[in-house]
């Protein structure tokens, strides 16, 4: 079974919905598939599938205790997935220069993270209705954006993804280290 981009968005999103405002419990009503659906600006059927290649490649596991078919994010294997595949899995393409959200070290929520220097261009996701203006790239999927603007611990691990997916080797091994204390079971 092949991996989909918008799958590592569903795991990310699965990976920190423990951090959104008002969640109570591990069966919150927030990781139901329809609300990763809505957040995501994905259909159902969408994330179902989703769902379906996470838990044959195991990044995804069955809830246990819960009745309701929900899943929560195999982090140790989402975390290894991210550190050493997603640079042989997804490049970005570099699509022009313009308004966008910052990713990769200008990110906001990486500011001061590393003595790693942004670059003077900082990378963004285009976005008209954002401040930032950069060199446009292509993020792993769509949907990376709606997660971003509403989770800034998923915001932080799309930003690290960009690292791993651009950087260099040395920065590639920063990004790891956070990305290490950011992803924990």
């Amino acid at each position: 079974m092949e991996i989909k981009p918008q799958d590592i968005v569903v795991a990310i999103d699965l990976a920190t919905a423990k951090a959104l405002p008002g969640l109570t419990s591990r069966v919150d009503s927030t990781l139901t598939s329809r609300a990763i659906a809505e957040r995501l600006g994905l259909s159902l059927g969408a994330v179902s599938q989703s769902y379906q290649r996470l838990k044959a490649l195991g990044l995804v596991v069955s809830d246990v205790g819960t009745s309701s078919g929900r899943y929560r994010a195999n982090t140790t294997g989402l975390r290894e997935f991210i550190a050493h595949g997603i640079k042989y899995y997804s490049h970005p393409e570099v699509v022009g220069v313009g308004p966008g959200m910052a990713t990769g070290w200008s990110a906001p929520p990486m500011k001061g993270m590393s003595l790693m220097v942004p670059p003077e261009t900082p990378y963004v996701w285009a976005d008209a209705g954002a401040p930032e203006r950069g060199e446009q790239i292509t993020p792993i999927h769509k949907s990376a954006i709606n997660l971003a603007k509403r989770n800034e611990l998923a915001y932080a691990l799309l930003a690290l993804i960009d690292i791993m997916r651009l950087g260099k080797y040395r920065e590639q091994e920063v990004a790891r280290k956070h990305l290490s204390d950011m992803l924990i079971d």
